[in-house]
């Protein structure tokens, strides 16, 4: 009787630009550089995709330089039942997924359920400082499956010398 070789998750770093629907396809993981001024808060994602049939929990855990401060969420979904009408079809984002389930809002927890062959994200913010030193800082995002690594992934975040100032005489209505 022949071996089925378990197939595991496949993970990902990706920037926040990019929109990752139920169906993406897995991509090769790589290193993401990020580029931050003191005083400022950055994001990336980190896409987790489940090549198998069977339901699976994957965790994200982010291991940053002391004086960085980290907060994961994962990337909720919303029905969108209908494309837009009257946009060329070379500009409709998601033309594969949509009608179907789009990314939008987010969650607290480090935490994803994966359907089967489902493909879902953590979104993850850095706080950078206004007196970190400039340089290059290492994040190390590390995927597991109950007590199973699958994925460690590594973002290189640059820190310029340049300093955000605060806001002011910024009113904010929520409606």
């Amino acid at each position: 009787m022949a071996r089925i070789a378990r197939m595991t998750i496949t993970a990902w770093a990706t920037t926040t630009l990019e929109r990752i629907f139920p169906r993406t396809r897995a991509k090769k993981p790589v290193g993401l550089a990020l580029e931050a001024a003191r005083g400022e808060r950055i994001s990336f994602q980190i896409a987790v995709r489940n090549p198998t049939l069977e339901h699976q929990v994957a965790a994200l855990a982010l291991a940053a330089p002391a004086g960085l401060a980290t907060r994961i969420r994962r990337v909720g979904y919303v029905p969108i039942p209908h494309l837009n009408t009257n946009v060329p079809a070379a500009e409709i984002e998601g033309a594969d997924d949509l009608p179907g389930w789009a990314p939008d809002p987010l969650f607290d927890g480090s935490e994803i359920a994966l359907g089967g062959l489902e493909t879902h994200a953590f979104w993850c913010n850095v706080q950078i400082p206004r007196d970190a030193r400039p340089g290059v800082r290492r994040i190390v995002a590390t995927v597991s499956v109950g007590d199973r690594v699958v994925a460690r992934l590594r973002i290189a975040v640059t820190v310029h010398q340049l300093v955000i100032a605060p806001r002011r005489d910024f009113p904010v209505v929520q409606w």
